[in-house]
């Protein structure tokens, strides 16, 4: 079977054709043909996803009165989606959030109207972040509202919306330079009982953690141990502090990092594989005596870029309870070329660390 890219999965043509379907019984003068013909005309399957993305927002602007007088169609599409095809966000209707927020920026009280029923659609946390450096004031007193919604998606969209280096994200400076004023959000969901909220929660942690690690790890003293929930999102929160091997980190997170290792033993040898193959990345870590431990272990990859500045990896490969005197990790490195990362032929560097204590492992030499 074929595997299709994303922007054909959510864009290619028989998806153009449901979602008109769909626009058709919330937009009364939309003809599902035209719309069809006006979105996969010209150079549409060259484009790439977010350029669909853009052409499917150009075309819906054609059958739309001008924002704000769109408001009423936008919830009524958001509603009729989710209730045909299910209550839940729809990736493929992307665009319409993004629609509010390339015509709505000067109408800032009509889009926060309205966007608690958008992100229920696609989660809408660019919509909101052009207009934090607009008015802050009045998007912090709106979010507040957010975090006691009844609906995961709007809740979340009060931490996601305001993180301060949101990936794909444009750079809001407000959030950068006014980071700290996000904890008191973070507190009122920390403890959500929704696992999508808390994911976002976490994941805002961390952005400030890179921020100000400082600030993270006196709040996470004081959050440390209040609940099972609080405990889950600080392990997430603290994950590249942790990556770092942050000494105070791994010790909020109950990591001990002073015992004694004996050895430790590549279990593989250092004979050149070609690129595109697979190698196992096996150790066997000797402890000076039986050791009853919490352990945190990573093992660290040096990736070979064309830049010459290798591309550090960290993956977490055992996080748990140990008993005993010695411990084997297994690990695989793939150079098989992905989607989001291009190998290339030279020296892998590996090194592994045990709760925060650093050990070279062989390197790997990759060839052509």
């Amino acid at each position: 079977m074929e595997n299709k890219t994303l922007k054909e999965i959510c864009f290619g043509e028989i998806q153009i054709q449901k979602i008109a379907k769909i626009l058709s019984s919330s937009i009364k003068n939309l003809n599902e043909a035209e719309f069809y013909q006006k979105v996969t005309s010209g150079n549409y399957k060259s484009l790439e996803l977010m350029e669909r993305k853009e052409k499917l927002t150009e075309v819906l602007e054609s059958y739309l009165p001008e924002f704000p007088l769109s408001k009423k169609i936008l919830v009524e599409i958001s509603r009729d989606v989710r209730k045909i095809l299910g209550d839940k966000e729809h990736f493929q209707f992307i665009f319409i959030p993004y629609y509010l927020e390339k015509n709505g920026i000067n109408y800032i009280d009509d889009v926060l109207e309205i966007l608690p029923e958008i992100t229920k659609l696609f989660s809408a946390e660019f919509c909101i972040r052009p207009f934090i450096n607009q008015n802050p004031t009045l998007i912090y007193q709106e979010v507040r509202k957010y975090t006691k919604d009844a609906d995961e998606r709007v809740r979340r969209l009060a931490s996601e919306g305001l993180r301060p280096l949101l990936p794909w994200g444009k750079k809001i400076p407000y959030l950068t330079e006014n980071y700290h004023k996000n904890i008191e959000i973070l507190e009122l969901l920390i403890e959500d009982n929704s696992l999508y909220v808390r994911k976002s929660v976490a994941n805002h942690l961390n952005d400030i953690s890179k921020l100000d690690p400082e600030l993270v790890l006196n709040i996470a003293k004081k959050w440390k141990n209040s609940s099972k929930e609080i405990n889950w999102v600080l392990e997430k929160g603290l994950r590249t502090l942790t990556a770092n091997q942050n000494q105070e980190a791994l010790k909020i997170l109950g990591i001990e990092t002073k015992f004694k290792i004996k050895e430790v033993e590549s279990l593989y040898n250092n004979e050149p594989i070609i690129l595109g193959e697979d190698k196992k990345l096996n150790f066997l870590i000797h402890f000076v005596e039986e050791t009853k431990s919490k352990l945190d272990i990573r093992l660290i990859i040096y990736y070979p870029r064309l830049n010459k500045q290798p591309l550090r990896k960290v993956f977490k490969v055992y996080n748990k309870n140990f008993a005993g005197e010695s411990l084997e990790i297994k690990h695989k490195l793939s150079t098989k070329n992905l989607s989001t990362r291009k190998h290339y032929t030279g020296d892998y560097k590996v090194e592994i660390t045990i709760n925060g204590n650093f050990y070279k492992g062989l390197p790997v030499s990759v060839i052509a």
